[in-house]
């Protein structure tokens, strides 16, 4: 019987629905319990990191803004400096000097104080101790300064400097300015003695300081390379002090002071490689009197031996026969022949200039400068005009108006001109003559604030090998080969590593403008024996819009290394298209084997060759010595070395020494 339900049915009656909520509530108070874990958790980290804040501040960001108020004031001091040399005062030089060297006292007790901390911190101790090095080293450097300076205090009035018994500046141009510095030279060179004191303690205190500790880069500046250069510049310059008091003895005789010298001075162009420099375009002869030069003949390469057949009897090297097809050696290859300069140019003056009659004889040396230093003398002085002229030819003459070079422009125009407005006249080459005339009459004309850049850069362009000086006195001879600025490949003694690395562009054009390389050595023991690597990276990158040569790159080139070393392998690593033929050949002038190799590349491409070799056993790792020698007229080049685990990366601006200390071998 079915029973119907009714509202007021006792509620005791009613089914049971149990709706039990209490998992809903134990969730909420999990949330609740978990959210208030988490802040907790982020307020205990906030602490932290708020006290961490207050640690970075106090002990790090503070001090080191203390220690900046020090440091703007040293760079100040330093720039006194400066405009005491504009200003050619010689005692405010002095001050300048003094107060440099107090306010780098100042810094260093201001960072002795501020960060005296870290000192007895094991991590950061050592690059304290770094920081102590380099103080110190600073004031041997400011000291030699000061006594370069002050010895030259005495010779104030002919040098153009007033000083405070001398209050106005004697009015002179930097040709007298470098007249009466060649005279004084000799007497000023002892005082190289004092300053060379300074100069060794300087290397001692940068010698304590190991590279490897440092990385490569810092928000995009260079540290470890830069520490590598300076322990490297003063070391150098250390090595070459004795060379330099005699050099400075004597260069009055160089300059012609004792009687007139004339010099041959080869013109390379280093934008198309070779051997021994760049590509030897043009001659000219320079008489040299008492400071002044003067260019009194000149003459293209290639009209030496022009129509002259009986100059051209000489087989060229089997490299230059392969790869230029030419059967003859031409007056203009001669140098192409060596890296070693004095052989090659011996080379040149013996089988073709002395034998060529109608060209003058009488020469004191031979100097060789690339179209670099065209650039570098146009960055310091700024614009040269060379007037508008006319070229004569067979059936006229041409004209070529009156052009402005500037350091960006140089190469283009002097190619415009010469292979393309002047490309069928037979002295086409002579507005090398024209530019050289006008530069040196500003050099010799310009303001004195141009003197010290102009001396800068001539040493950098004789370090980095842009130019070479070769003299037929013997004892000149030795002081620029003492200096490295005689361009030869150095003998080394057999326990002593060596490597040299030399290219030739045989492909025309002047492609070396836009190749770049970067060179890479490593040197390690396996199964007892000297195993060593060369990598060798060339990039031939796309010709910008302005670009009228070839395109390609064809480059014969040379791996110099000890005598005995025996070739493991050569090869490609990128491109197995080249097959690099390596040969192995001895060069017996200066003692050194080398292995050959030659590839092609197109714009946009790149090349990498791999040279493995042994070196003799008498070469002992853990009491390493090596000596890399740049190329003639090579770009400054990137180079990474790896020395049985010990590294350096650099850039090879001229020849490099590496032994124990630089590798820091404990």
């Amino acid at each position: 019987m079915l029973t119907m339900w009714k509202p007021k049915q006792n509620r005791a009656s009613l089914p049971k629905l149990n709706f039990n909520f209490r998992f809903f509530k134990k969730k909420d108070n999990l949330d609740s319990n978990r959210f208030k874990g988490i802040f907790k958790i982020l307020k205990i980290v906030g602490i932290f990191l708020f006290v961490i804040a207050l640690f970075v501040f106090f002990l790090v960001v503070l001090p080191a803004l203390q220690v900046k108020k020090d440091f703007d004031t040293f760079v100040n001091s330093t720039n006194v400096i400066k405009v005491a040399l504009k200003n050619q005062d010689l005692d405010q030089l002095k001050d300048g000097i003094t107060s440099s060297k107090a306010d780098l006292s100042k810094l260093q007790v201001s960072v002795d104080k501020r960060f005296a901390l870290y000192k007895h911190i094991p991590f950061t101790n050592t690059y304290m101790e770094d920081i102590d090095n380099i103080f110190k080293a600073g004031e041997h450097g400011i000291e030699s300064a000061y006594i370069a300076v002050d010895n030259a205090t005495q010779f104030a009035d002919v040098l153009g400097f007033k000083t405070k018994d001398q209050p106005e500046v004697k009015e002179i141009s930097n040709q007298e300015r470098i007249f009466n510095l060649m005279k004084i030279l000799p007497e000023y060179a002892p005082a190289l003695d004092k300053v060379s004191v300074e100069l060794v303690a300087m290397e001692k205190e940068l010698n304590k300081i190991d590279p490897s500790r440092y990385p490569e880069m810092i928000q995009g500046k260079q540290v470890r390379s830069n520490i590598i250069t300076a322990q490297e510049t003063v070391r150098q310059l250390n090595q070459k002090m004795p060379a330099i008091k005699v050099g400075l003895s004597k260069l009055p005789e160089v300059m012609g002071f004792d009687k007139p010298k004339t010099y041959m001075v080869l013109m390379a162009n280093e934008n198309e490689q070779r051997m021994s420099g760049g590509f030897n375009t043009y001659v000219v002869l320079m008489d040299v009197n008492e400071g002044v030069a003067d260019l009194t003949f000149t003459i293209d390469t290639y009209d030496i031996d022009r129509d002259r057949n009986d100059l051209k009897q000489l087989t060229p090297p089997p490299f230059i026969v392969e790869l230029l097809k030419q059967d003859l050696l031409h007056a203009r290859d001669a140098t192409s022949v060596s890296p070693d300069f004095p052989t090659a140019s011996n080379f040149m003056i013996t089988n073709f200039w002395n034998k060529n009659g109608y060209l003058p004889q009488e020469i004191d040396g031979i100097f060789q400068a690339n179209t670099t230093v065209v650039k570098s003398l146009l960055k310091v002085l700024g614009a040269v005009k060379v007037e508008g002229r006319y070229f004569p030819t067979d059936t006229g003459s041409v004209y070529v108006e009156e052009r402005e070079f500037t350091a960006d422009n140089v190469f283009m125009e002097m190619e415009r001109i010469a292979g393309e407005e002047l490309s069928e006249v037979k002295g086409r080459k002579d507005i090398i003559k024209f530019l050289m005339n006008n530069l040196m009459f500003r050099a010799f004309n310009a303001s004195p604030e141009t003197l010290a850049p102009l001396i800068k850069e001539a040493v950098y362009l004789m370090e980095s090998k842009q130019v070479i000086l070769n003299s037929a006195d013997p004892e000149t001879q030795k002081v620029f080969e003492d200096l490295g600025f005689g361009g030869s490949i150095k003998k080394v003694e057999n326990t002593s590593d060596y490597l040299s690395v030399v290219n030739s562009n045989l492909g025309a054009g002047k492609r070396d403008y836009l190749v770049t390389r970067e060179m890479d050595y490593k040197l390690e023991k396996k199964d007892g024996k000297n195993i060593a690597t060369v990598t060798l990276t060339n990039i031939n990158p796309n010709s910008p819009e302005w670009w009228k040569f070839v395109t390609f790159y064809r480059n014969y080139f040379r791996v110099y290394v000890p005598t005995g070393s025996k070739l493991i392998s050569a090869k490609s690593l990128n491109n197995s298209k080249w097959d690099l033929k390596a040969k192995t050949g001895e060069d017996k002038e200066s003692g050194k084997t080398y292995f050959d190799g030659y590839f092609e590349i197109d714009q946009n491409g790149k090349f990498v060759a791999e040279y493995v070799y042994e070196l003799p056993s008498s070469i002992d790792i853990n009491n390493y010595k090596l000596l890399i020698q740049k190329q003639i007229g090579e770009k400054d080049t990137p180079i990474n070395i790896n020395i049985n685990g010990k590294k350096i990366q650099t850039v090879l601006v001229g020849d490099m020494y590496i032994d124990r200390k630089s590798l820091q071998y404990k």
